[in-house]
């Protein structure tokens, strides 16, 4: 990340890890490693989708989308019909994922800060 915001740091903001101890983890793997994975917290009322990574040689073979369909079973099994997620402004391929898959843009929700570097987005979720 540091390579696509060159001279940005978040000063005053814990670099520690979310704390997803309880919450789903994904993991999209080969025989011989993983390949994506991602996580989704549970919070009153929505889900956020943390951590969504692919590694950049699996990349383009629908990873990303295999995961998002298993955090969005998830999500509904949990009883939450909205899905949020921050990305960062340079992800552009990650916007492009996500648009695909329904979601739209939306404003800072939760704990999180109205960086500029930063892109928040949801996706209304249908009970089937």
């Amino acid at each position: 990340m540091q390579s696509l915001y060159p001279g940005k740091r978040k000063d005053g903001l814990s670099a520690a890890p979310p704390d997803v101890s309880d919450s789903p983890l994904f993991v999209a793997r080969s025989r011989e490693a993983a390949l994506g994975c991602c996580a989704l917290v549970l919070h009153r009322g929505f889900a956020e989708i943390k951590r969504m990574y692919v590694v950049p040689s699996a990349r383009g073979r629908g990873i990303a989308s295999h995961l998002l369909q298993a955090l969005e079973s998830v999500a509904k099994e949990e009883g939450n019909l909205l899905l949020k997620l921050e990305t960062g402004t340079r992800l552009t391929d990650a916007h492009r994922l996500y648009a695909r898959h329904g979601f739209v843009r939306c404003g800072v929700f939760g704990g999180h800060s109205a960086l500029p570097e930063s892109l928040f987005m949801e996706k209304h979720l249908t009970q089937a």
